[in-house]
């Protein structure tokens, strides 16, 4: 078993527990692999959510996150940012903690965990000791994208991690659980397990969750970083890091293209 970690960590292998999470020894295999193969079943996406989910896919598997002429950061908040340019959703070169700041601000935050959809940004707190003080106070370390909600409740995400654009899952009706009694995965090792971790630390999806960001709610062009030119072209905006972690305008108007880095955000 392989964990996936913060944007710029190594994965490491490491044996996780499987916990019984539905069914009785009296049930037989027959009636007990039904049940569950009927609570899998997905549940319908919004449009504009299955735009951002499918964008979201599509870059599984790739080296660089490319949007028409567009090159984002290959990182997890990169990848965020270029699902949703791809879907019509531009969120400008923000990294985790700046679309964190971003969705309380329009709203668009939720830590219902019953109101989780395709297409929402999924914020991970702790996923790796980022500022490597041995304590559990790192903020927004990880997002990802969902494409796809179990009936069941398991939550089927795409992110970029240690290695490279791939496949994660969390269910928030159980945490803590890796997988099922049916052998179905719940939850993702989303944390290396170091023997210096602090007590405490959790290493699965669920248990490292924090939060929901629904910006395909916002319509298209919310967070636009474009701009209109003259004689209708399209123009692109030259943008530099500040503190928060949004990448502004610059004065010379050169567009910067940042195709590889660590966000040290998130």
């Amino acid at each position: 078993m392989v964990f996936m970690v913060g944007c710029a960590h190594q994965p490491l292998r490491y044996p996780g527990s499987t916990r019984h999470l539905s069914g009785s020894p009296e049930d037989p295999p027959e009636r007990r692999a039904t049940a569950q193969a009927s609570k899998s079943e997905p549940k319908r996406a919004a449009p504009r959510g299955r735009k951002v989910g499918q964008a979201a896919t599509y870059y599984l598997g790739k080296s660089k996150l490319r949007v028409s002429s567009t090159t984002y950061r290959y990182d997890c908040s990169g990848f965020v940012d270029a699902a949703h340019a791809r879907a019509g959703v531009d969120l400008g070169l923000r990294n985790a903690a700046a679309l964190h700041t971003l969705a309380q601000e329009e709203k668009l935050f939720s830590r219902s965990k019953r109101q989780v959809d395709v297409g929402d940004t999924i914020f991970f707190d702790n996923t790796h000791d980022r500022n490597h003080n041995g304590r559990l106070d790192d903020r927004n370390t990880h997002v990802a994208i969902v494409n796809q909600v179990d009936s069941d409740g398991t939550i089927h995400m795409v992110h970029l991690g240690s290695r490279g654009v791939t496949r994660l899952r969390m269910n928030l009706r159980e945490p803590g659980v890796h997988k099922n009694a049916a052998g179905k995965e719940l939850n993702s090792f989303l944390r290396v397990r170091r023997s210096a971790d602090p007590r405490h630390t959790v290493y699965l999806a669920g248990e490292l969750w924090s939060g929901t960001g629904s910006f395909w709610r916002s319509g298209s062009g919310l967070f636009s970083k474009h701009q209109e030119g003259a004689q209708d072209q399209r123009i692109e905006l030259a943008f530099l890091p500040s503190r928060d972690g949004v990448m502004r305008r610059a004065d010379d108007g050169l567009f910067v293209s940042i195709e590889a880095g660590v966000d040290q955000g998130g």
